[in-house]
């Protein structure tokens, strides 16, 4: 039988965005998926969006808000933990997102050859992502990959570099039932949803890598993440200003040391019993950055926090900034 895909998406203020969204699914050759979308307090019409969604077509399910704001991260935890007990496949879908007509036949063909095919041992826990193609507002292409333009190296979508500073980008992402049980539930704490389960994979399962585009990664300025153009891919009159921001901006530095501190304390204790010593001792080293004293940070920062394949001069400008 063909396997049903579990979809989550949380949505804030993405009335505009929604009907692009579904209008993909509807148009993925893998048809046997089910949404759950849950309305995070949103101000405009997404829930009227969502609703009428639902009456057109089965296979969309609204979940009923929580009485407070919950965030992304909390929103897409909760999705996580009210998707039935027993779904086999789980993806995340972004709101303001395209998804190109192959993405879940695709990834479901990688992730079953990652779970292995014997007959008697359970599914290995397995995580899939891919690129993606960078498009405008109105969807007008940008970038045919994501990874080239943001200057993303997605391999070796290691333990320490994904805990570091993440490769996986969420609305990629496709995970197996074993991986979910290995993850349990998405803590307040976590950085985003996809940084957190991308971590336990890297950790405790597999996560495998697909060079090929599978969604559109719309850009619009309200972007909770988003597409930030890597200084060698920028324009020439575009550079001095990044350089600025790299010595100057230190704010933002200092709160993704932060919240990359607190989420591997999280992980430590959440799975450090399931871990080799050297990656605990990692997790403990990355949780004291943001305490240690100025040169320890540096060298700390250096160490444990920086992929090498980033420019010199990010590399230099979150050296000096942390």
């Amino acid at each position: 039988m063909t396997p049903t895909i579990h979809l989550l998406c949380a949505v804030h203020n993405g009335a505009r965005f929604l009907p692009a969204l579904l209008e993909s699914l509807a148009e993925q050759t893998h048809r046997e998926w089910i949404l759950w979308m849950l309305d995070d307090h949103s101000r405009d019409d997404s829930a009227a969006v969502m609703a009428v969604a639902a009456s057109r077509d089965p296979r969309v399910r609204v979940v009923s808000p929580a009485p407070a704001p919950l965030g992304a991260v909390g929103a897409f935890a909760r999705l996580w933990e009210l998707a039935p007990p027993e779904a086999r496949y789980l993806a995340f879908a972004d709101q303001d997102d395209v998804w190109l007509p192959h993405k879940l036949a695709t990834s479901l063909a990688a992730l079953q050859r990652a779970e292995g095919t014997e007959s008697t041992a359970p599914p290995r826990p397995a995580l899939v992502h891919t690129d993606l193609e960078v498009v405008g507002p109105a969807l007008e292409p940008m970038a045919p990959s994501y990874w080239r333009y943001a200057g993303v190296v997605p391999e070796p979508a290691t333990f320490r570099r994904v805990a570091a500073q993440n490769v996986v980008t969420g609305c990629t992402v496709l995970v197996n039932g074993a991986l979910r049980q290995v993850v349990g539930s998405i803590p307040p704490g976590a950085t985003m949803h996809d940084a957190w389960v991308a971590s336990v994979a890297a950790a405790l399962g597999q996560v495998v890598t697909l060079y090929e585009p599978t969604v559109r990664y719309r850009q619009h300025g309200g972007n909770t993440l988003g597409a930030r153009q890597a200084g060698s891919q920028s324009p020439w009159h575009q550079r001095f200003a990044r350089i600025w921001r790299a010595l100057t901006h230190q704010a933002p530095i200092r709160r993704q040391l932060a919240a990359a501190a607190a989420q591997a304390k999280l992980l430590a204790a959440q799975y450090g019993d399931r871990l080799g010593a050297e990656d605990r001792d990692f997790l403990h080293a990355l949780a004291q950055i943001p305490r240690m004293p100025w040169w320890d940070r540096k060298r700390a920062v250096a160490r444990y926090y920086l992929h090498p394949e980033h420019e010199r001069i990010r590399r230099l400008g979150v050296l000096w900034r942390a």
